[in-house]
């Protein structure tokens, strides 16, 4: 034993086990110490103690960000079955899309293609003198 570091008690190391399996499925902190019946603090505690804790936690976001990315693909070309109801009765189903989910991840896939642009291109010279006093005057009206 390393001094100044305990070992985990055979419970902690079902918990750690529990709540990096449930962390690699979420990638959501509060769900997976709920899972493991953990408070969230402590998981935090571990990873400020544990330096391969931290390291095996990083390796469950990974993998649970690729879940979450796996579901907004399918989500956005698959849809969603929403139920619909007519007098208070289900009649049927209607399979939604979601445009957002799709704009997210060809802007995240193909950044040059589908990102926001703001391209500003300055050619010349300017005094920080000029720069202040184009910024203080007022926009004209348009007639």
């Amino acid at each position: 034993m390393v001094r100044g570091k305990k070992t985990p008690t055979v419970r902690a190391t079902e918990k750690r086990r529990v709540f990096l399996e449930a962390l690699a499925l979420s990638a959501n902190v509060t769900q997976s110490a709920r899972v493991a019946k953990l408070d969230r603090n402590t998981a935090y505690d571990w990873r400020a103690a544990d330096k391969e804790f931290a390291e095996a936690w990083d390796r469950a976001v990974e993998l649970g960000t690729d879940a979450l990315e796996d579901e907004a693909v399918r989500r956005g070309m698959a849809g969603v079955k929403k139920p619909i109801f007519q007098g208070g009765k289900l009649v049927g189903h209607v399979n939604e899309f979601s445009d957002t989910l799709l704009i997210f991840m060809l802007k995240a896939r193909r950044p040059m293609v589908f990102r926001d642009r703001a391209d500003l291109n300055v050619t010349g010279h300017l005094t920080l003198e000029q720069l202040v006093a184009g910024a203080a005057k007022k926009p004209e009206e348009p007639k």
